[in-house]
């Protein structure tokens, strides 16, 4: 099979064009044409705002899956979702799953959560969400499966309409994630899914939270992979770390060939390189069965320029 050819990078005019913030009008806009679709919208000044606004929002003890999101890792949902104890981390329960013995389970735990806490690729000035996704396995949830959906969304993403929108995709994230997976995994990324929301069937239950300030440059994406598994005697000998090659936390082995591998990223700009990353004790898990021996590592978000 020949490999499909390399996505050319955004140029400068389109990068500019999908990473400046929208206007105080465009803000005001977007929010009230949420509201008409039976979104709530929350305004945010910052992404400290923001995590306070989620807080807020979630019931301690609810079962709380976070999306893969650059934005959630940012500003400090992700580790509040997953390390507060204020709440059932579904995120956490898979990764400790045995992804051949349990596989419905865990497609049932992750198709219909109390809460699911994501973002976006782009909000349009008429009130209609954007999200694109290789596999769609987080898609379910968000049109449907999850009682609540909040989404964080930097203001950078806001478009004209939804032809604005498909452009963003396709132009400015789908390039950058391709240009990344090939690299990080040796396999093109690909846009095999797309969901529109255009209007709440059920009022109230999605919640869309603008932050006015440019949101998912600071991280590689969450803890959102299942992590190399294995043993090594209870402590961590090395550990080589890579993100999730798609929403079930599956990488490139596990694909079959003719799959496309990776999500298209919703913040992909700072992807290019990845600095050094701590290995902290609590994702360190020691024992699993049925795998090598290797180190079991819950994988981070790492930190890029």
């Amino acid at each position: 099979m020949t490999e499909p050819p390399a996505v050319a990078s955004p140029d400068a005019a389109v990068s500019s064009e999908f990473t400046e913030l929208a206007s105080d009008e465009q803000i005001a806009t977007a929010a009230a044409a949420l509201e008409r679709n039976g979104i709530r919208p929350l305004l945010a000044a910052t992404g400290a705002d923001a995590r306070g606004l989620v807080g807020s929002l979630l019931v301690d003890g609810a079962e709380v899956y976070n999306n893969t999101s650059q934005t959630l890792e940012a500003i400090g949902v992700a580790d509040d979702i997953e390390r507060s104890g204020r709440y059932q981390p579904l995120r956490l329960r898979l990764y400790r799953m045995d992804r051949e013995m349990q596989r419905r389970e865990m497609r049932t735990l992750a198709a219909s959560p109390d809460y699911v806490v994501g973002s976006v690729h782009a909000l349009t000035e008429g009130g209609s969400l954007l999200i694109a996704s290789a596999s769609g396995s987080q898609l379910g949830p968000l049109a449907s499966g999850a009682a609540q959906v909040i989404l964080v969304i930097g203001a950078q993403k806001i478009v004209g309409d939804v032809a604005t929108g498909m452009r963003r995709i396709y132009e400015y994230c789908y390039p950058l994630e391709d240009a990344r997976a090939r690299r990080a995994y040796g396999v093109p990324s690909g846009v095999n899914n797309i969901l529109i929301i255009n209007k709440a069937v059920t009022p109230g239950r999605v919640t869309a939270i603008i932050v006015n300030e440019r949101l998912g440059g600071q991280c590689r994406q969450q803890g959102g992979s299942w992590g190399q598994r294995g043993q090594q005697g209870g402590r961590v000998v090395a550990a080589a770390v890579h993100d999730a090659v798609d929403e079930q936390g599956r990488r490139a082995q596990h694909l079959a060939r003719s799959q496309a591998a990776v999500g298209v990223a919703l913040d992909p700009l700072q992807h290019g390189r990845a600095g050094p990353v701590a290995v902290e004790g609590s994702y360190v898990q020691p024992v699993l069965g049925g795998v090598p021996s290797q180190v079991a590592v819950f994988e981070r978000l790492l930190p890029v320029e």
